[in-house]
């Protein structure tokens, strides 16, 4: 996704935020522009937020969906 970081209302900026946000050797102390937002998976059948992911991972319109 790209954008305006510097725009605090960007959906960049707010997706940039989160806990979810990491480089790629940052301990090298490279400062490199590319991030990433790491996946969230629950493997636990007991969650009601469960999916199998024999079936592949949910979109987000699947997740839209659900709710």
């Amino acid at each position: 996704m790209f954008g305006n970081v510097k725009d605090p209302n960007s959906r960049v900026s707010k997706l940039k935020k989160q806990e979810r946000d990491y480089t790629v050797l940052e301990f090298l102390l490279t400062k490199p522009r590319l991030t990433y937002l790491a996946k969230v998976r629950n493997p636990n059948p007991a969650m009601p937020d469960y999916v199998d992911l024999k079936e592949g991972p949910m979109t987000l319109t699947n997740v839209r969906a659900k709710k």
